[in-house]
């Protein structure tokens, strides 16, 4: 199998053109061959520069609306630890960057690879790449958060003594506890926020996907 671009306006301000899977004897004889490095910049510029925006804003704005759920996800749980630990301005930074702007650039970059496969069309299973995305997107959009959120807070807390942690090797029952019970009084929290990055990731893909039709039908009808 071979990817081609077939130029169906190569006159459009657009440069439109669909990119279609097929076997090398059944491609068109005026068909470009292209890489998939070379498909997806064409199809990435294809939908930047596409109008109305609306048609394709899923595609150029998935990856960072995915981005920021994550990041939102983080920044509760990192505001959760750091008041459980009475950390108020103590350690901003150190606490920041693990819970909140990490998770987000993985989560972006995750959806942005995820995204690739659904403009290319490069699947064969469209329900395998929705359960690796949403896989990706709860895992560092909670999972991920919640057990570094904790372990950054407890950290700063035991150098700074701003809450009474005891020794990690004698009392790490206690710690663990003290940690679950934080989770238990906020399991509403936590699911909402679980609920949050499934219907982001799933509701994305849907979109996109919706999307990339929309685009390859109006490509064909002109």
């Amino acid at each position: 199998m071979a990817k081609a671009y077939d130029s169906l306006n190569p006159t459009s301000e657009l440069s439109t053109g669909l990119v279609t899977f097929g076997a090398r004897s059944n491609i068109p004889p005026d068909a470009v061959m292209l890489s998939r490095e070379a498909a997806l910049k064409h199809q990435l510029e294809l939908y930047a520069k596409w109008r109305p925006k609306r048609d394709v804003w899923p595609i150029t704005h998935g990856a960072t609306i995915s981005g920021i759920a994550a990041a939102f996800s983080g920044a509760v749980l990192n505001a959760m630890f750091r008041k459980h630990y009475v950390l108020q301005r103590i350690g901003v930074f150190a606490t920041t960057m693990p819970n909140i702007v990490l998770p987000g650039a993985v989560a972006f970059i995750t959806g942005s690879l995820s995204m690739h496969d659904i403009i290319l069309m490069d699947t064969e299973c469209i329900a395998c790449t929705q359960a690796k995305a949403m896989a990706f997107q709860v895992g560092f959009g909670v999972i991920y958060p919640c057990i570094m959120a904790p372990v950054s807070c407890l950290m700063i807390a035991a150098r700074c003594f701003t809450y009474p942690v005891p020794p990690l090797s004698t009392h790490y029952k206690d710690i663990f506890a003290d940690i679950r019970r934080v989770f238990r009084r906020r399991s509403s929290t936590l699911a909402g926020l679980t609920a949050l990055q499934f219907i982001v990731s799933f509701g994305l893909l849907h979109m996109q996907m919706k999307s990339v039709f929309k685009v390859q039908r109006k490509l064909a009808e002109q």
